[in-house]
């Protein structure tokens, strides 16, 4: 199963999969989307599931909206990123 990180702060900057620079993809957001950011300000989370389905046990740690979309490589949005037990 493919596990990602996901980096916010008021928004969503970035989600890779896990292992990769969840970093360097938040600054090509903000140099994109013409914002700034403080990298040691954002939330990491990693090994996250990107899901529609909510399980039980499931830890929701961003719901997608418009504060930023959770898409996978492919570019399939989800709904949540969940911690999954």
């Amino acid at each position: 199963m493919t596990t990602y990180t996901i980096a916010y702060d008021n928004v969503l900057f970035a989600v890779v999969r896990d292992g990769e620079d969840v970093i360097a993809a938040a600054a090509d957001y903000a140099k994109d989307a013409g914002v700034e950011f403080d990298a040691a300000e954002l939330a990491i989370v990693d090994g996250l599931t990107l899901t529609d389905d909510i399980e039980e046990g499931d830890d929701i740690v961003w719901q997608g909206a418009s504060l930023g979309v959770l898409t996978d490589e492919g570019g399939r949005a989800y709904t949540y990123a969940v911690i999954r037990s």
